[in-house]
């Protein structure tokens, strides 16, 4: 229900499972994701700072990505960029983080920063085919239109279902000429 856009349907659900199952953190993870998508921000965030307190340090940093996941949503792009500095001096180096400090960067005007930090997203996970996506926009913002095409390209050719087929076409007739 959470991935199908239907968040407010999923509250109960998730509420259940939460109380039924409460060893199973990432359950209480989704509940925070569905109340922040069902517009109850201060439930989401309060559940999140609860399960920050109740996770073994060595799990805390999964939610401090969901949390500046969700301030980067809300456009807190700092307050995001504090949680993924902080979730990596727990977890280290980890291709999500980078990729959402990428986009916390960007946000903030800091291309060039955004830039170092997608790469080392992509030197971690180079099947990471969102980050070839957000990679294209910063170098967009830089102005390297053909590294923005190559970025395309890739996505195209490896990752075609990160578009859909509107976008596929518009990609193709962007791409033809450039082969």
């Amino acid at each position: 229900l959470l991935d199908a856009g239907r968040a407010k349907d999923a509250l109960e659900p998730l509420t259940r499972a939460v109380s039924s199952a409460p060893e199973q953190r990432n359950f209480a993870g989704w509940l925070a994701e569905a109340r922040f998508r069902a517009g109850r921000r201060a439930a989401a965030f309060a559940l999140l700072a609860r399960l920050e307190a109740e996770v073994p340090p060595v799990q805390v940093w999964w939610v401090l990505h969901l949390r500046a996941e969700l301030r980067l949503e809300e456009g807190d792009a700092r307050a995001a960029l504090r949680d993924l500095k902080a979730a990596e001096r727990c977890e280290g180096r980890h291709a999500d983080g980078y990729y959402l400090s990428a986009r916390a960067r960007l946000a903030l005007g800091d291309a060039k920063g955004a830039e170092g930090e997608i790469a080392k997203a992509l030197t971690i996970s180079p099947n990471m085919g969102r980050a070839y996506l957000l990679r294209a926009e910063i170098r967009r913002r830089l102005g390297r239109a053909r590294a923005v095409l190559d970025d395309y390209r890739t996505v195209y050719e490896r990752f075609p279902a990160l578009f859909n087929d509107e976008q596929k076409g518009r990609v193709a007739a962007l791409l033809g000429g450039t082969r």
